[in-house]
C-alpha cells in the first residue's frame, strides 16, 4: 500500500543529484511528501568510510577507531536506494523551509500576515512530523540523530540516443551490449562501469563532489561578476571564475579518463547497493556491550 503525504509548492531550482534519483518506494511504495526546494550548499568531501564485515546482519555494530555504527538498513536495489535519497532530501527541505519562515515571521509586525505564516509554519511542522514518522517505521531514520551511508555498488550510465538504441552501437562506435542497458524515467541509459567497494565508491563521491563544489564557486562568482561595475573586481572576479573552471575541467577529464566515460556529455550515478548506519553514542555503545557481556 503506498502512503503519499500531501506536496506542498516548491521553491527556485531542484537540488543538483550525487546520485540519481527515480522509481518507487522500498517497503510498501512509501514516499514522503514533497517540500519547498532550494540550491543544494556546496557538498562536504567523503570522509573514511565504515569498514563493512563480509557477512553483517541489522543491528550489528562496526567500529571505526572510537567510533561506534549499528547497521539499521540494508538498501540493496536501484530503486530502494532512490526513493531513501529523495525522502532524507525532502526531509531536510521540509526543515530548511520551516527555518526560514520563522526568520521570516520575526520580521513581520502585521498581525494577519503573522497569523497566516504562523499557520503555514504549523502545517509544515505537522507534514514534518507525519513525513518522520514514516520515515522512522520504514527506515529506522530519525532527524535528530546522525547517520552515515556506506555505498558498496554503484553503476555509471551514460544515455543513449533513438539512434543508439536500435543500432545497439553508440555514437563513437562502440557495440553495446542489450544486458547493460537499462530504462529510467523514460529514458534510457547504458551502464558504462560498475563501481565496487566502499572505499572505491568512496573515492567516485569525492570526485564527484569537488565537480559540484567548483560549478557552485563558479555560479556564485558569475552572480558577483554581473553585480558589479567596478573594474578592479570584475578583473579579480573574472580571474576567479577562470581559475575554478579550469579546475572543472580538468577533474571532469580525469573522472571521465578514470572511469570510462569517453567524451559522455552526461552521466547518472545508480546505486545498486548501500547500507546505513546509525551513530551509535557512547553510552548506548556501553549499553550494548553490557548487554552482550550478561548473555
Amino acid at each position: 500500500m503506498t502512503e503519499m503525504i500531501k506536496p506542498i509548492i516548491r521553491l527556485s531550482a531542484v537540488l543538483p543529484l550525487l546520485f540519481a534519483l527515480c522509481a518507487n518506494a522500498d517497503e510498501g511504495g512509501e514516499t514522503a511528501s514533497a517540500a519547498p526546494q532550494k540550491a543544494a550548499e556546496k557538498p562536504a568531501e567523503a570522509t573514511t568510510a565504515v569498514q563493512v564485515p563480509a557477512q553483517e546482519k541489522i543491528g550489528d555494530v562496526v567500529m571505526l577507531g572510537s567510533n561506534a555504527f549499528m547497521l539499521v538498513r540494508v538498501f540493496d536495489t536501484p530503486q530502494k536506494n532512490d526513493t531513501f535519497q529523495r525522502n532524507v532530501n525532502i526531509m531536510r527541505q521540509y526543515a530548511q523551509a520551516i527555518s526560514e519562515y520563522k526568520l521570516k515571521l520575526e520580521k513581520i509586525e502585521n498581525s494577519d500576515e503573522r497569523a497566516e505564516l504562523q499557520n503555514k509554519i504549523k502545517q509544515l511542522e505537522d507534514e514534518f512530523e507525519s513525513n518522520e514518522k514514516a520515515m522512522i517505521r520504514i527506515y529506522s531514520f530519525a532527524s535528530n540523530r546522525q547517520y552515515r551511508q556506506v555505498f558498496l555498488k554503484t553503476s555509471i550510465c551514460v544515455p543513449l540516443t533513438a539512434d543508439e538504441l536500435s543500432n545497439l552501437r553508440s555514437a563513437s562506435g562502440m557495440e553495446l551490449d542489450p544486458l547493460k542497458i537499462i530504462e529510467r524515467d523514460g529514458k534510457n541509459f547504458y551502464i558504462m562501469k560498475n563501481v565496487d567497494g566502499a572505499k572505491a565508491n568512496e573515492e567516485l563521491q569525492k570526485a564527484i563532489a569537488f565537480t559540484l563544489t567548483r560549478r557552485a564557486e563558479a555560479d556564485k562568482l558569475r552572480v558577483k561578476l554581473s553585480e558589479t561595475t567596478d573594474p578592479t573586481e570584475q578583473m579579480s572576479l573574472t580571474e576567479k571564475i577562470s581559475l575554478a573552471e579550469k579546475a572543472l575541467k580538468q577533474n571532469e577529464d580525469e573522472l571521465k579518463q578514470k572511469y570510462g566515460l569517453g567524451d559522455a556529455k552526461s552521466y547518472i550515478i545508480e546505486v545498486d547497493l548501500s547500507k546505513l548506519y546509525l551513530v551509535l553514542t557512547q553510552e548506548e555503545l556501553l549499553k550494548i556491550q553490557a548487554e552482550k557481556k550478561g548473555k
